[in-house]
């Protein structure tokens, strides 16, 4: 393992502003279909170049940047930041779902400590993107949707999934 990340030849191969487009086709039509957004994808498509300068960790300045990034590609920053936030929650929501997918059947659970506080903060930033932008559907759709695509590679069984379901429903309950 050179450590470049398997999904990135995927990506590379495939040409697209992001990575998230070929690794998640079906789950972002799923979030897709099931929501109200207008999305931008022209716009964002302009931004990606330059997406990789909002890094927290180089940044003392984000709201500097984004309106560098915004003049960039000539656009203001209101508009830049309605293209972008929304899609980049979709884009949260496919990969937090697929993670979720994956551990949860392998059998951890989200909980207080470790690494099932990850799970839970996992599932509820998930959560919280469905809510704030309007996207109706549940984790446990995505997650099938998830076990769909993936079945030749990874055949999750029903039972798995419907315990992922099960988990994930008590967890939104919680």
């Amino acid at each position: 393992d050179m450590g470049a990340g398997q999904e990135r030849f995927t990506w590379f191969s495939q040409g697209t502003p992001s990575i998230y487009d070929p690794v998640f086709p079906t789950a972002l039509k799923h979030i897709y279909d099931n929501s109200s957004l207008d999305l931008d994808f022209e716009l964002f498509n302009a931004f990606a170049p330059y997406s990789g300068r909002l890094n927290v960790d180089e940044n003392d300045d984000m709201d500097a940047t984004w309106q560098e990034i915004a003049s960039a590609i000539g656009s203001d920053l209101a508009s830049l930041r309605n293209a972008v936030l929304p899609l980049a929650a979709c884009y949260s929501i496919a990969d937090h779902s697929r993670s979720l997918l994956f551990a949860l059947a392998d059998g951890a659970l989200p909980s207080n400590v470790g690494g099932g506080y990850n799970l839970r903060v996992l599932f509820r930033r998930a959560q919280y993107f469905l809510d704030t932008y309007g996207i109706d559907t549940t984790l446990g759709e995505l997650c099938r949707v998830h076990a769909s695509y993936l079945q030749r590679e990874f055949p999750f069984s029903d039972e798995a999934l419907d315990d992922v379901e099960r988990i994930l429903r008590v967890e939104g309950e919680k």
